[in-house]
């Protein structure tokens, strides 16, 4: 209640309609609290706020695997947040300045660790198990993404500063949901890396009962190599043409290097 109320006191401060910062209408900030706090009182509104959160929120999980993926791979620096390395359900300030389990990080962390070292098919099965639907509210899937997005940053410096840019556009009756893209760097002993993500799947994990079963393609643009291998599972993926239902087999999104 207290994190709704304080959010919409920025909100309504920083409209400057009937109240602001420097000139607080005390009246409407007290009504405006006691609003949220009859809506939040009231159980017909919270029955449909929880129906609405639950169908939106797997889709909203996967688009932020997506948004992760995308901006450890794209040209500049990612934008990254110490703290946010799970999912990050803050609302503006003063939300988001609480306290940061950092210690629930470093044990999630450690776990995860433990595991990939247990050998390559530990480290597919780990992948599905995090990203599995009634595993993604815990923010494992994302934490695992982004150790291994950044890693491969690091690992390959050059190809990550300075690689070009080359779209990558997907085939087949799921093409609309797919956004891909290449990196490419000739002083990196050619290698190359391909990141593509799911996109607008809400309508698809409906229809598919929970899951998104894939159809279509990622053919591999002009020039680049033919045998990939993921950075988060390890899976080795090969050909002139990538199908999706592979790619995302193991895991939502899919960021890949050259071999």
């Amino acid at each position: 209640m207290g994190r709704i109320q304080g959010y919409m006191e920025k909100a309504i401060r920083e409209a400057k309609v009937h109240t602001s910062w420097t000139s607080p209408n005390e009246d409407y900030e007290s009504g405006v609290r006691t609003f949220v706090e009859r809506c939040l009182s009231a159980t017909p509104f919270l029955a449909d706020l929880t129906a609405f959160a639950g169908r939106t929120a797997a889709a909203g999980r996967l688009s932020s695997l997506a948004q992760v993926a995308v901006k450890c791979a794209a040209p500049g620096v990612p934008d990254v947040y110490q703290g946010c390395e799970l999912w990050g359900l803050s609302l503006v300030d003063p939300d988001n300045r609480r306290p940061v389990d950092y210690g629930l990080r470093a044990r999630t962390l450690e776990a995860l660790y433990a595991e990939v070292a247990r050998g390559p098919h530990a480290r597919r099965a780990l992948a599905r198990q995090v990203s599995a639907p009634e595993a993604l509210a815990d923010g494992r899937a994302k934490l695992l993404l982004l150790h291994a997005a950044l890693h491969a940053r690091r690992e390959h410096r050059e190809l990550f500063l300075a690689g070009d840019y080359r779209p990558a556009l997907a085939e087949g009756p799921h093409a609309r949901s797919v956004f891909a893209f290449a990196r490419a760097h000739a002083g990196n002993g050619g290698r190359a890396a391909l990141c593509v993500v799911p996109r607008l799947v809400l309508g698809l994990i409906e229809a598919g009962g929970g899951r998104i079963r894939w159809e279509g393609a990622i053919p591999v643009p002009h020039g680049l190599p033919r045998r990939w291998r993921d950075v988060v599972t390890g899976a080795v993926r090969e050909g002139d043409a990538l199908p999706l239902e592979a790619l995302f087999s193991d895991f939502p999104v899919a960021l890949l290097v050259s071999e």
